[in-house]
């Protein structure tokens, strides 16, 4: 069972690091106003050089990944062991690991698709201006404000 509750916990970090995430409109010093996702820690940008290109933080997303897993991990777990048992029908698992297979493919379509730029850690420093939490189907906030 333990070793379910942490499948269960990994698959559902996929989904929350896939379709959440935290807007951040920030002013890169030396820089452009750039667009800035993440949460809780930006992992990833419009690109300096071009506005068809992602940089991706490598160490962010992956301290992002394992503060979603832990969560998710101690919500199941608490749930388990002293509140319910967590049983789940066939037919919900399937969805939930199918959904975190279609995220990940969606995943590697983004970082084959696009242009790419991969950094351990940010290169820049910036000021945040302004943050939203959304959904990735969501609009990103338009930003009609001259910040100088």
């Amino acid at each position: 069972m333990k070793i379910f509750l942490l499948k269960l916990a990994g698959a559902m970090a996929l989904i929350t690091f896939m379709f959440w995430t935290k807007y951040w409109y920030a002013i890169i010093f030396d820089g452009p106003h750039k667009w800035m996702y993440g949460f809780p820690f930006p992992n990833m940008s419009d690109a300096l050089h071009t506005s068809m290109a992602l940089h991706i933080f490598v160490l962010a997303g992956l301290v992002d990944f394992s503060i979603y897993f832990l969560v998710w991990w101690g919500m199941f777990y608490a749930l388990d062991r002293w509140l319910i048992p967590i049983r789940l029908h066939r037919s919900v698992v399937i969805a939930i690991f199918g959904l975190a297979g279609l995220s990940l493919a969606l995943l590697i379509l983004l970082l084959s698709v696009m242009e790419v730029q991969v950094s351990l850690l940010r290169p820049y420093d910036f000021e945040v201006v302004e943050t939203y939490g959304r959904f990735i189907w969501q609009d990103r906030p338009v930003r009609d404000l001259k910040i100088d």
